[in-house]
């Protein structure tokens, strides 16, 4: 349930970067959206979805009718808000892995 609220949050703020820049998109709207491209943005194939998010915000978005330079305004806007707020939250301090333990085989090499 906690989840779902988390990602209810995430729409809201889209929302509200949407209205202050502007961008003709309802809240409900978003809140169809916003699962598609929160999980888009968790495939690992970019360095913390930079440019993916991007990608995805203007193909689902354009599909709503936001135009291209818009809908990709919107998730940098977005990525910029979650990496200000990201380091000044109390979340920002979540256990992280911080090493990484190999194991070396011991036999001697003759």
């Amino acid at each position: 349930m906690l989840g779902v609220f988390a990602q209810g949050l995430r729409a809201v703020s889209i929302y509200f970067l949407a209205v202050g820049m502007d961008i003709d998109i309802g809240f409900a709207t978003l809140l169809v959206l916003c699962p598609i491209l929160f999980l888009v943005t968790i495939v690992p194939v970019s360095l913390n979805g930079i440019g993916l998010r991007e990608a995805t915000f203007v193909v689902v978005l354009g599909g709503a009718g936001v135009g291209r330079e818009d809908a990709c305004a919107l998730g940098l806007a977005f990525f910029a808000v979650g990496a200000i707020t990201g380091g000044a939250t109390p979340a920002s301090f979540e256990p992280t892995i911080d090493y990484v333990v190999v194991k070396v085989p011991r036999w001697a090499f003759e």
